[in-house]
């Protein structure tokens, strides 16, 4: 790849941040070796891809199911359709995760930062049929104890749901008046 095709990439990734001015020229500096390591990589090919559905309820709610691999790539994603959410009017965001079987820590810190918009106006959070493997990540990164829960235990990847024995956050079982 071309030092011009790696600045390009570099400077697209930047402004897809929302970063709105960007110099290409700012990277003249920059050895060939620094280009290829801060260029944004392809996504690797993977079985579990991500998905993002948001349905919304008459009540302020809004249901979003989230499915696959939460990565990285993901992120800005799911940001923008959280911020579309807020914006319109939805104060209480269910995140259901049954279909998650993995969260990297850009995910996880994703959904932190989603409690915290949500929580500067005035809404909540809700964390949904988390599986064990999301659960873990949750719990070894510290978040857990800050997000309502819907009171089901975490469960193994396509296991059932069961009661969870006991949880330092807010357990939630209806959102509905």
């Amino acid at each position: 790849m071309s030092r011009a095709d790696l600045v390009e990439q570099i400077t697209a990734y930047l402004r897809s941040l929302g970063t709105d001015e960007v110099d290409p020229h700012a990277f003249d500096a920059w050895s060939d070796d620094d280009l290829k390591r801060f260029a944004p990589r392809q996504r690797p090919a993977a079985s579990h891809q991500f998905s993002c559905d948001a349905e919304v309820l008459p009540n302020g709610c809004a249901i979003i199911r989230l499915g696959g691999r939460f990565d990285d790539w993901d992120s800005q994603r799911f940001y923008g359709d959280v911020r579309q959410l807020l914006q319109q009017g939805c104060s209480t965001l269910i995140l259901d995760c049954g279909q998650v079987t993995d969260i990297s820590t850009a995910g996880v810190a994703m959904i932190a930062h989603t409690l915290r918009l949500t929580r500067e106006r005035g809404g909540r959070v809700i964390l949904s049929e988390l599986q064990e493997r999301v659960d873990r990540k949750f719990e070894k990164l510290g978040f857990k104890p800050f997000f309502a829960t819907d009171g089901r235990s975490p469960r193994p990847a396509n296991g059932p749901p069961g009661e969870r024995p006991g949880d330092d956050a807010e357990e939630v079982t209806s959102v509905l008046p």
